[in-house]
């Protein structure tokens, strides 16, 4: 897969999930796990912002979900960062955004077990 082909898979998804709904922008916010991901879809249309409930095909799903891993992995291999998921913004004219997120948000419940796994050898 090539970045620009993950791009793709990523708003197509979006445009499956938006349907109907009145559009300037679509924003499809993706959490990326180990081998899976989450996402959810929105309409945005000046100020307001219309979650979607539509879920993608299962064609767009899976497109998708190997884009988002492709994408965590190959700026992984080519920043050595890694990555836990992204906004991707679509606008009308086909110009896209697309924002990282690097915190970990397993961070705490990470912690939290360590903790736990600590305190039970204490016991």
């Amino acid at each position: 897969m090539k970045t620009e082909d993950a791009y793709k898979f990523i708003a197509e998804e979006g445009l499956e999930c938006i349907g109907a709904l009145p559009w300037e922008s679509i924003a499809i916010e993706t959490i990326v796990y180990n081998r899976s991901t989450r996402s959810k879809y929105w309409a945005v249309t000046g100020d307001e912002r219309v979650r979607t409930s539509v879920a993608p095909s299962d064609a767009a799903s899976s497109r998708a979900f190997e884009a988002a891993l492709f994408l965590r992995d190959d700026l992984l291999k080519t920043t050595g960062h890694l990555c836990y998921g992204f906004t991707f913004t679509l606008f009308k004219d086909g110009q896209f955004d697309i924002q990282y997120r690097y915190d970990n948000p397993y961070k705490d419940i990470e912690e939290q077990i360590a903790a736990e796994q600590k305190n039970k050898g204490k016991a």
